[in-house]
């Protein structure tokens, strides 16, 4: 897609040293590398508006040129020139198409068939006031402006950019979502197992009791054991009266056991239980 810009130039007036030789601003010196058909551009100057378009890009190397005076001759006159300060080979009489204060808009058209044409823009309007054709056309490539002796020129030249557009394709390919167990999965899953609560069986020891009464003069002690359940429990151990030399239990404490914590108490309760079988023992008979 090609847009356009506006590049200033500012030309000086030609000295006595420069008259004869003219020279001029080439436009490649500001990006302006390739000449297109057409050219437009707005100058303010008070005559003498020079256009050089060239098959080079030097003023001075040989080569072929339209040079094109706007306004020259006291801004009464403009011409088409085909070499630096030479007869024309057309001309087109109009006083003050320059101006000394305000912009004026003009197009410059050529082809490969040799064919120039010069616009003057009025109000929304174009009026072709100069045109040729040349017997040996050739291709114009570059451009120069400059102004005469009577004043410097102001110009704002149109400079066609081309720019590149890109477009991204952006393509979206479906992908399946697996869910697969791992080796770190399952470890995180028995990290989490570990961590949940565990309720562990707690055997409970209530009151310990001996009794000695039997009908036949035997006694036979009597050992009531622990409950066990699955969640922690509290059992508040009654105080009794006990015959052998064991401690009394406190009647406002309770106590816990683990398995075999209960086991060991359980064995001393055997063994106290069989030094008291014996002691009972001896006195009935």
């Amino acid at each position: 897609m090609a847009i356009s810009e506006i590049r200033h130039v500012f030309t000086p007036k030609q000295t006595s040293a420069t008259w004869f030789t003219f020279n001029y601003t080439l436009l490649s010196s500001i990006g302006y590398n390739q000449a297109l058909s057409p050219f437009i551009f707005h100058v303010k100057a008070c005559t003498d508006a020079h256009v050089l378009l060239m098959d080079f890009d030097s003023q001075t190397a040989p080569g072929n040129i339209y040079e094109i005076v706007i306004g020259g001759w006291n801004n009464s006159k403009t011409v088409l020139r085909t070499a630096k300060q030479s007869d024309p080979v057309k001309e087109y009489v109009e006083n003050y198409l320059l101006n000394c204060d305000n912009y004026r808009t003009f197009t410059i058209t050529w082809d490969t068939s040799g064919s120039v044409h010069l616009f003057k823009h009025v109000a929304d309007n174009k009026e072709d006031i100069l045109s040729w054709s040349n017997p040996n056309p050739f291709i114009v490539s570059y451009i120069g402006v400059s102004t005469g002796p009577a004043g410097d020129g102001y110009w704002n030249i149109t400079i066609p950019v081309t720019t590149t557009s890109t477009t991204t394709t952006t393509t979206t390919t479906p992908t399946t979502a697996v869910t697969t167990t791992t080796a770190a999965a399952a470890a995180a899953a028995a990290a989490t197992a570990a961590t949940a609560t565990t309720t562990t069986p707690t055997f409970t020891t209530s009151e310990l009791s001996v009794q000695n009464t039997t009908s036949t003069g035997t006694s036979t002690p009597t050992v009531p054991t622990s409950a066990v359940s699955d969640e922690d429990s509290n059992t508040t151990e009654s105080a009794t009266a006990c015959p052998c030399e064991c401690p009394k239990p406190n009647s406002n404490r309770t106590r816990n056991y683990t398995q075999d914590q209960l086991k060991e108490v359980m064995e001393k309760l055997r063994t106290e239980l069989s030094v008291v079988k014996k002691t009972t023992s001896k006195h009935t008979r």
